[in-house]
């Protein structure tokens, strides 16, 4: 219940409706994975199938996590005999990988959007290219100029001059001199909002392909600006400041969730923990900017803060949360 009143999902869902939708699928489907796990129904599988074909059409990483943690989860928890596993998870799995192609049109388990997406120059794009805070502004077009060529996509080919020849001589043909009026950065109209739009949360992490040891470093650190960040001193303007609050009851929460793992985990705690890390850790392969991120990470931080209570003390002794396990092992078993 306190999940209404997450201020990034109050912020950002009121403004654009897939970021209310994303986390609500996101949550059902989870649901429906501890129900399958406690009890497995084809009925219950179809309605999986079917949340988990919409939340693919809407945020396909998202999806790849949540199918992800069912393929991980359901084997290993489910309370099926070891047979009935053997038989049901190879046909699941098959039809499972039909969700991409049907719902985003991303092919047999979204390999288009893998071939586009996850190569070094798309990567290096995202996160070398997008991430700068402040490009060069085309005064013409309006649109970031990059000094470089991204990796792997190749420079375009230089103009040729413009020579004839021929057998017996080399005959060079002046080009016709066309004046055009000089377009310089000061003469130039440029839309100063568009120049600094999306770039004032922007974070740049060298992906460091070109040495194993900087690429591991560098991925650890953006994943711990992905799941922690942004930290204070990267806040730029004042209005990025309203995300202290958020961020303080994160860190609180996520220290007694970690807490409470040390207690005997359940299915449920480790299904959570899968699909919080399949969210995060996708996001950081491609960071770029905190805004983006803090809207898109809200499923896997709502996923965390459901541990929160068993890593508080006082938790066991309280009615209310009493209460509440009891309807959510019901929910769970019926």
């Amino acid at each position: 219940l306190l999940t209404i009143i997450y201020p990034s999902l109050v912020f950002f869902g009121a403004s654009l409706g897939k970021d209310a939708l994303v986390p609500l699928l996101s949550l059902v489907l989870l649901f429906l994975i501890f129900k399958l796990i406690k009890s497995f129904s084809w009925i219950k599988f179809l309605v999986f199938y079917i949340i988990l074909g919409v939340l693919m059409g809407s945020r396909i990483y998202i999806g790849y996590a949540v199918l992800l943690t069912f393929i991980i989860c359901w084997p290993l928890f489910s309370n099926l005999n070891f047979k009935k596993k053997l038989l049901y998870a190879p046909f699941m799995i098959i039809i499972l990988g039909f969700l991409p192609q049907i719902f985003a049109g991303q092919g047999y388990y979204g390999i288009n959007f893998m071939k586009i997406f996850l190569n070094r120059g798309m990567i290096t794009y995202y996160r070398e290219r997008i991430s700068i805070p402040n490009p060069k502004i085309s005064p013409i077009t309006g649109n970031p100029v990059y000094d470089s060529t991204p990796v792997g996509v190749e420079p375009p080919p230089a103009a040729e001059s413009s020579i004839t020849k021929t057998p017996s001589a080399v005959v060079k043909t002046p080009s016709p001199i066309i004046e055009t009026p000089s377009v310089t950065e000061s003469s130039a109209p440029v839309d100063k909002s568009i120049a600094k739009r999306g770039r004032g949360s922007a974070i740049e992490v060298e992906t460091g392909f070109e040495n194993p040891f900087k690429f591991l470093r560098n991925s650890v650190i953006s994943f711990i600006y992905t799941s922690l960040g942004p930290f204070p001193w990267q806040l730029r303007y004042l209005r990025h400041f309203l995300i202290l609050p958020e961020l303080v009851v994160w860190y609180f929460a996520l220290f007694f969730a970690i807490k409470g793992m040390k207690k005997p985990a359940r299915s449920y705690v480790f299904t959570l923990c899968i699909f919080s890390l399949l969210v995060l850790g996708s996001l950081s392969v491609f960071l770029a900017n905190f805004g983006i991120t803090a809207r898109i990470r809200i499923p896997a931080f709502i996923s965390i803060f459901c541990l929160t209570p068993f890593g508080i003390n006082w938790t066991s002794n309280n009615k209310i949360i009493k209460i509440f396990s009891k309807s959510l092992d019901i929910l769970i078993k019926a």
